[in-house]
């Protein structure tokens, strides 16, 4: 068994506090739909320099039946002047906390003492709900983590979904590889991806994959393969995210392609969306 215990004097933990009704901070969407609404503080000052985030994000009604498809921003910094560390996290489902994929990310990511941690929202109905908690860890198993900020490509601010990624028509066989990134801003040192069910409230059960692959169109070569996901009867995508460190070049184009066990039009699409940590 590993011995943590070099790590016991330093690898403290700050969190959000808890909300109402035994759940995290509660983050409202704009009144108008696709619309980001006003930020929420998570964590007022930092205590520490903090190597990593822990982020929990949900879709917050405890009931409904409307599909709902969300994009949030992670921010730090004095009200008002909040900047942009983790932009549209992308998070589905039904409006209902038992029925949403959500988002559990641990994310190597620089956050500098007394710093203010906020986030806000947006969602493809008016006024959307999400509950999204954030724990900082001041210690690290490994070289402390220069990461400050993450890039995103896929998501779509203007349906608060992601990029479709068909896996084709026919089952268990990858599909055409789809381009996210046509050239990376940053050289990256962290890869995370995000699946969510777009909005469907009649999903097939299954399962899928997918690669995740850089270099020219018809010329990808698989960087991570093989990323299972599986779809449930309850809008579920289980494993709904991938994490992984990864040294891609700047410059980079970057795809993915995924395989399913269905072929049902609707229900083997998903909507996707990369985060690259820079």
């Amino acid at each position: 068994m590993p011995d943590f215990s070099p790590l016991q004097h330093h690898c403290h933990v700050v969190s959000t506090a808890a909300g109402s009704n035994s759940r995290s901070i509660v983050v409202t969407g704009s009144a108008t739909a696709d619309t980001k609404g006003a930020w929420a503080e998570l964590i007022a000052s930092t205590p520490y320099d903090s190597m990593y985030m822990v982020l929990n994000v949900f879709l917050g009604s405890l009931s409904g039946t409307s599909g709902v498809a969300g994009l949030i921003d992670i921010g730090v910094g004095a009200a008002s002047s909040e900047e942009v560390v983790i932009p549209n996290l992308l998070v589905g489902g039904k409006q209902s906390e038992g029925r949403t994929s959500g988002v559990h990310a641990t994310l190597p990511l620089y956050i500098k003492k007394g710093s203010r941690i906020a986030a806000r929202a947006q969602g493809s109905i008016s006024s959307a709900v999400f509950s999204i908690g954030a724990k900082l860890f001041k210690g690290s198993l490994s070289t402390p983590s220069t990461i400050t900020k993450y890039i995103q490509y896929g998501a779509d601010t203007s349906d608060s979904g992601g990029l479709v990624v068909d896996p084709g028509g026919t089952s268990n066989t990858k599909g055409s590889w789809v381009e996210f990134a046509s050239s990376s801003s940053y050289p990256a040192r962290f890869l995370m991806g995000l699946f969510s069910s777009r909005e469907n409230t009649a999903m097939i059960p299954a399962r899928g994959m997918a690669d995740i692959g850089i270099g020219s169109a018809g010329s990808e070569i698989a960087i991570v393969s093989n990323i299972p996901y599986v779809l449930s009867s309850y809008e579920l995508v289980s494993c709904g995210g991938f994490y992984f460190p990864v040294d891609i070049p700047a410059a980079s184009r970057i795809a993915m392609r995924t395989m399913c066990s269905i072929t049902n039009s609707t229900d083997r699409l998903l909507d996707h969306a990369i985060y690259l940590g820079v």
